[in-house]
């Protein structure tokens, strides 16, 4: 493609980043209402201050080897 030429470059959208900020604020209204009136499971990873992945991963470990020490089976697995 010529650099020179300019019908080689596509326009540039905000449609994307007007989305992210629409999201933000979706998120922000329903994490007010969700979270004071305890409907979210205490587990839940995702979309919550201080928590992430890792949070998700080390709870789900400490369970595990809970399980494990108590003697109990446990299967992670699709049917």
């Amino acid at each position: 493609m010529d650099p020179n030429d300019r019908a080689n470059y596509l326009s540039i959208s905000n449609v994307t980043f007007l989305f992210k900020i629409l999201e933000r604020i979706v998120a922000s209204q329903m994490t007010l209402y969700l979270d004071p009136n305890d409907l979210l499971p205490s587990h839940q990873s995702g979309f919550r201050k201080n928590h992430s992945t890792e949070t998700l991963l080390v709870s789900f470990l400490s369970d595990l080897c809970g399980a494990m020490d108590a003697g109990q089976i446990s299967f992670f697995g699709s049917f």
